[in-house]
């Protein structure tokens, strides 16, 4: 199998013009995909939380740990493309190709395809910020009500404990918990494309091949923590009292963004003092 097994499928899903993606790419790919899942299933373990990759950076491509890293990546990018047909199209303008509203494939398929790869889907009942995506928000009047769900809008997916794809939801809530102007726009980080918002991963400004070897963002779920972004590698930076360095946003604005992924409540910061969280790691206990 092709290390690169599903950015191959990425360029499939992307130039297919089809009406019949499910069946036309997806499942002709089953075999090289369950290829592909097998070797990174032990990234879904809990051992997995403790493994990092050489940081030395010059043996990479000698690092299985890297690889997969960059594999899990464009299973990611395999993910965003799928996810396209139910957003909202509003920030598509933001990639250099025209805009798309997506394959076509529904989101039974899209389930059944990751639910052949042995994952498993996400099933939590009340809203979180480790399982759920906010797509769009019901403001309510009551700035103290607690963030509820309404409805999802695509299921999530796990791999055993790791994290692949939250789930798209609708939620209702307070201003002091969740304002809609925020949570709708504000940038969605590690993430390569939406429709409906901005987003920012470190793969965008990068040439046609450089662009693949981004690492993915690992959160993983076991009985006693959720762990954000565990291959993060500056744990202080959450909590250090350094505005220029982190963007302008306090440490409790800071953990806000690495929890969900995007500000919820804290507007964001002009793009000269735009954070960059990449290297934040967080555990949250259960």
């Amino acid at each position: 199998m092709n290390i690169l097994s599903f950015r191959a499928l990425y360029w499939k899903i992307l130039q297919y013009e089809g009406p019949h993606l499910f069946a036309d790419v997806l499942q002709p790919w089953q075999p090289y995909a369950e290829r592909g899942i097998k070797a990174l299933r032990p990234y879904g373990t809990a051992e997995a939380t403790g493994w990092r990759k050489n940081l030395a950076g010059r043996t990479a491509y000698k690092d299985p740990h890297q690889l997969q890293l960059w594999e899990l990546y464009a299973l990611s990018r395999v993910s965003d493309l799928l996810l396209l047909p139910f957003q909202v199209m509003r920030h598509a303008e933001q990639h250099r190709w025209d805009a798309w509203a997506g394959p076509a494939i529904t989101i039974e398929e899209r389930s059944a395809w990751f639910r052949s790869l042995g994952m498993r889907p996400v099933e939590q009942p009340t809203f979180h910020p480790f399982y759920h995506e906010v797509v769009a928000v019901e403001q309510s009047a009551d700035p103290a009500e607690p963030i509820c769900l309404v409805e999802t809008v695509w299921p999530g997916f796990l791999l055993e404990r790791l994290m692949i794809c939250r789930a798209g939801v609708r939620v209702r809530g307070g201003a002091e918990h969740i304002c809609q102007a925020v949570a709708e726009e504000s940038t969605l980080y590690w993430t390569y494309r939406r429709n409906n918002r901005p987003t920012d991963d470190l793969s965008h400004g990068w040439g046609s091949s450089s662009q693949w070897r981004t690492d993915f963002r690992r959160d993983y779920e076991d009985a006693t923590a959720l762990w954000y972004n565990v291959d993060g590698d500056e744990p202080e930076g959450l909590e250090r009292d350094d505005s220029e360095a982190a963007g302008s946003l306090t440490p409790s604005q800071r953990r806000e963004l690495v929890v969900n992924r995007c500000l919820i409540v804290t507007p964001e910061p002009p793009p000269a003092q735009a954070p960059y969280p990449y290297h934040w790691p967080y555990r949250e206990d259960r």
